[in-house]
């Protein structure tokens, strides 16, 4: 009977600290980094990108999806 009470105790104590945890979580929000980052459909645009090329830092060519070709 001791062993059972003991497991009841630690459990209430486990369902505390989820409670808490999860007060905490939603009272904070979203973290600094995600609060400020949006997406703006679909620029500049919103296909996948398969490749990267240039000739030199000012010179930068991507290519990808659907014929997607960013300079």
């Amino acid at each position: 009977m001791n062993a059972m009470r003991t497991w009841q105790a630690v459990r209430a104590r486990q369902n505390v600290v989820a409670v808490l945890l999860l007060a905490a979580a939603w009272a904070g929000g979203a973290p600094p980094a995600l609060a400020q980052w949006q997406w703006q459909n679909p620029l500049p645009q919103g296909n996948s990108l398969l490749g990267v090329w240039g000739s030199g830092p000012g010179d930068i060519f991507a290519v990808g999806g659907y014929g997607a070709i960013l300079h």
